[in-house]
């Protein structure tokens, strides 16, 4: 029996203050819908929805604890929908 180590995936790169909330790759079709730089306090969500009759959501980092939690949340937030 062989035993093998997974390959090492590449760190992955922290999102500067204008890197998009969400990656290009992961629009649908196309949908001219806005999407935010990581430093905005509002975050469209619209862009990742191809159905033009379903309600468009937001993410409003305003309503959120200022302080590390916000930050960890907003961080954690781009890294599940990248």
């Amino acid at each position: 029996m062989t035993l093998t180590v997974p390959a090492r995936q590449a760190p992955i790169q922290l999102p500067e203050p204008e890197t998009p909330t969400i990656a290009v790759d992961l629009i649908h079709g196309n949908n001219t819908a806005p999407v935010a730089a990581y430093a905005e306090s509002v975050r469209p969500l619209a862009a990742l929805i191809d159905n033009p009759s379903t309600t468009r959501h937001s993410v409003d980092w305003n309503t959120f604890p200022s302080g590390q939690l916000r930050t960890e949340l907003r961080l954690l937030a781009w890294l599940m929908i990248n």
